[in-house]
């Protein structure tokens, strides 16, 4: 969905010698019915606002106290994010609603993962040479 992109994915195909293999398709939708309603028509938009909106609710719900508070945490904010590339295509923004919810996902995303992120290293090396010096 990012026609941007088509000189980088070349060079990178080039690069790999797998420029015969693959095929990259552009096409435009015609006057009979707009981007915007193909897409709706497409993908469940609504769904993808809600389940961007959920992600958000459910990680801020989450607590962190110490590091296998933290280290619990981020499994989770991990994995939850994890399922937005098999549902989100990358529609490019204008073609989407506005205030679409990927942005305010992101960001919560990024702040959770950087603040809980060096607790949760630090609890899991703590079990790690923990285990490793009782075996």
């Amino acid at each position: 969905p990012h026609i941007d992109r088509e000189d980088t994915i070349v060079t990178v195909l080039r690069d790999l010698d797998l420029e015969l293999t693959p095929v990259v398709f552009r096409a435009e939708t015609g006057s009979l019915i707009p981007d915007r309603d193909l897409i709706a028509r497409a993908w469940d938009l609504d769904d993808l606002v809600l389940r961007y909106r959920d992600f958000r609710s459910e990680t801020a719900a989450l607590q962190v106290g110490d590091g296998a508070s933290a280290f619990a945490a981020v499994c989770t904010l991990v994995q939850r994010w994890r399922e937005f590339p098999f549902l989100d295509p990358e529609i490019p923004i204008e073609l989407l609603p506005p205030d679409w919810p990927l942005a305010a996902a992101k960001a919560c995303f990024d702040d959770r993962h950087r603040r809980w992120s060096g607790m949760a290293q630090r609890w899991f090396g703590q079990l790690e040479e923990k285990h490793s010096t009782t075996t």
